[in-house]
């Protein structure tokens, strides 16, 4: 299967969770046999395109938008102050991802994909245009939600990029249980919404990668006595 997977982080550009996540599972889904086109950000300093691990990755070079957002900015956006530049950076990132994806990729390369994944607000409009333009099936994978990080009730604009990006996907992901119940209470459809569990690296935490004096070590730092269980 061809993957399309747009991502605002990835190696070696890495601020949170997102860029981890993202940096162990496209390895693991190459070597199951898919081919992994990766859309992220570029903050000016690294390859436009090159192939990581078996991973495509494309870095569109940004613009500033600054001046223009004005123009057409809602009311909550302009609450934004200095981070409306962050929001410039995700805009023309979508915009640009999107555009690559479609026109140069799939129009002029003739890449054939089966299938568009975009995580969370900050990848997602890229996902509904990519998808609108090529009428590829788009599945929404949602990490965290505005109303669940923002202590101020969260930006209305981002809120409802994640509404409308849940209504136009074919399919929703989410990592637990709860997340899936919450998305439903705020209006996302049930009957799209999935969970899929983060994976973990069980040799990246093996811990007889370590010595016995060094685990030992570990276990005094902390305060854990030799006869304690721990799991992780």
């Amino acid at each position: 299967m061809r993957i399309g997977f747009f991502v605002w982080e990835y190696p070696p550009r890495i601020v949170g969770g997102l860029g981890t996540y993202a940096e162990n599972i496209c390895p693991e889904m190459v070597k199951l046999g898919h081919d992994v086109s990766v859309f992220t950000l570029n903050d000016g300093t690294l390859k436009t395109r090159e192939t990581l691990k078996g991973i495509d990755v494309n870095r569109p070079m940004l613009v500033e938008g600054g001046s223009i957002l004005p123009l057409c900015m809602t009311e909550d956006l302009r609450r934004w102050g200095t981070g409306i530049k962050f929001f410039n950076d995700v805009l023309i990132y979508n915009i640009l991802s999107a555009t690559k994806f479609v026109n140069e990729l799939v129009r002029k390369e003739g890449y054939t994909f089966d299938i568009i994944c975009a995580h969370d607000w900050l990848s997602a409009m890229a996902g509904i245009m990519a998808k609108r333009e090529t009428g590829l099936p788009f599945v929404f994978h949602i990490h965290s939600t505005e109303w669940g990080r923002a202590l101020n009730g969260g930006s209305e604009t981002v809120m409802h990029i994640e509404k409308t990006s849940g209504e136009v996907a074919d399919g929703i992901i989410t990592v637990s249980y709860p997340m899936q119940e919450d998305l439903i209470r705020h209006g996302f459809d049930p009957d799209k919404v999935k969970v899929c569990w983060n994976g973990i690296n069980v040799e990246k935490y093996n811990p007889n990668k370590l010595s016995k004096e060094d685990r030992a070590g570990l276990r005094s730092r902390y305060g854990i006595s030799s006869e304690e269980r721990m799991i992780l």
